[in-house]
């Protein structure tokens, strides 16, 4: 399809509000980074494990638990796409 007939498409999805169900998991989310981001520790995945799918919680819990003594870690906030040490900038 060409960007001219793809732009009624695309004009219709703008207009569609978020569903509710959506909005609310996204504004949950978004509640709990922006009340950690002073915090300075592991993150707390538990308690917004509702927020995800039992697939995609046990690869970010397996994530955050790797070590960085083994080489292999997550060196970045999962939910701001930050680098950790940049919190203090």
């Amino acid at each position: 399809m060409t960007l001219p007939q793809l732009m009624p498409l695309l004009a219709a999805a703008a207009i569609v509000p978020c569903p509710a169900p959506v909005k609310a998991q996204l504004d949950g989310l978004y509640r709990c980074q922006v009340a950690r981001q002073e915090l300075r520790g592991p993150i707390e995945l538990k308690s917004q494990q509702g927020r995800f799918t039992d697939g995609l919680y046990q690869k970010l819990r397996r994530a955050c638990g790797l070590d960085p003594a083994s080489g292999r870690f997550v060196d970045f906030d999962l939910f701001s796409g930050t680098q950790v040490s940049t919190f203090g900038a």
